[in-house]
């Protein structure tokens, strides 16, 4: 179970580090780590970032997509599980795990957006970011950058990261078996050397 519970752990923040939801923008290129970039290209930039994450849905956005991938891990490790009462514990925990993870997730909102802008600044030339802005301002590019959430719930999606899950569990089990085993023999080799008489 706490096994179950790390990977889903792990899986969900970097689900978070992935394209996120955020509020507000940056609006002067110090703000940019790494570097400055074009001011110019960095206020269009900014318009794209509005359109994709509109500033009044994006803690639902992102609860939308923690909770899709909360329910997709439930489906994948449950299934695993033959006792109904475990199942249902992981389950549980996983809902409350999103419920405490989203205020942490909302404090980075900002930040995370922020480095959006600078990246398609630092990584897009302005008149690049002038056709995609051009995109994104009509209702098709609007609706094709906004897909995030409908896009990790969608059934296709939905089972390619139940098969990443089931096959992520089983490698992070073998990884944490090494880790305690590695961790053992760290702590042996030093107490022996601290309890080794000094010349």
């Amino acid at each position: 179970m706490r096994t179950a519970l790390r990977a889903a752990a792990i899986a969900v923040t970097l689900s978070v580090a992935a394209p996120a939801a955020a509020q507000g923008a940056v609006t002067s290129a110090p703000n940019c780590a790494g570097g400055q970039v074009d001011p110019d290209a960095l206020a269009v930039a900014n318009d794209i970032v509005a359109i994709q994450f509109p500033p009044e849905q994006r803690e639902a956005t992102m609860r939308q997509m923690m909770d899709a991938l909360s329910h997709q891990m439930q489906v994948t490790w449950g299934s695993a599980i033959e006792d109904e009462g475990l199942r249902a514990i992981l389950s549980k925990d996983l809902d409350q795990f999103a419920d405490r993870i989203m205020p942490v997730v909302n404090k980075h909102i900002p930040n995370i957006m922020n480095a959006m802008a600078c990246a398609y600044a630092r990584n897009f030339e302005i008149s690049d970011l002038r056709n995609v802005r051009t995109f994104a301002q009509t209702a098709s590019g609007a609706k094709f950058l906004q897909i995030g959430p409908k896009a990790i719930a969608d059934p296709s999606v939905a089972a390619a990261n139940q098969a990443y899950f089931s096959e992520v569990q089983t490698y992070f089990t073998e990884y944490m078996d090494k880790v305690k085993v590695d961790v053992s023999d760290y702590y042996a080799s030093k107490s022996k050397k601290s309890k080794k008489p000094s010349k």
